[in-house]
């Protein structure tokens, strides 16, 4: 005879899963350390940025957009104070008065003073690097949630 599950059991239930998949998305990403920039990249050899996020979340079956400043609807958007790790989170590319987005990476931790990330630098490769930085904070655009 099959039991039901209290609706309690099925939130905590579907609450380890997600959390499931977010260690899954940061403990894949970071085996990438200090793998190669490379323009258009998408694969272990050498990764741009956008070929760096799609990489790690095709694992668990997502596909994402080719380009960076397709991220701008991809997901759902989150507010800073609701990040967690696992999101997307977008940036400006080298223009900081440029209006589209033209960066993004993975959040690895958010707490209510900072925001670290891992990505895809073009002078560092696959690194962390935190949102207060003086070079991410201006270009800071949004952060985007795929695991939900």
């Amino acid at each position: 005879m099959l039991s039901r599950i209290a609706e309690p059991e099925i939130d905590t239930l579907l609450a380890a899963t997600e959390l499931g998949k977010i260690d899954y998305v940061i403990n894949f990403a970071e085996r990438f350390l200090g793998t190669p920039y490379r323009y258009g990249g998408k694969q272990p050899g050498g990764f741009d940025c956008s070929g760096f996020v799609g990489y790690v979340f095709a694992q668990l079956g997502y596909q994402t957009p080719a380009s960076s400043s397709l991220f701008r609807t991809y997901g759902s958007k989150v507010s800073r104070s609701a990040c967690r790790p696992g999101d997307i989170i977008c940036f400006k590319g080298r223009n900081v008065h440029a209006a589209s987005i033209g960066h993004v990476g993975i959040v690895v931790e958010a707490n209510p003073a900072d925001i670290h990330f891992i990505h895809a630098s073009v002078n560092k490769g696959i690194t962390h690097d935190r949102l207060s930085s003086a070079y991410y904070k201006p270009r800071f655009v949004q952060i985007r949630r795929v695991l939900h």
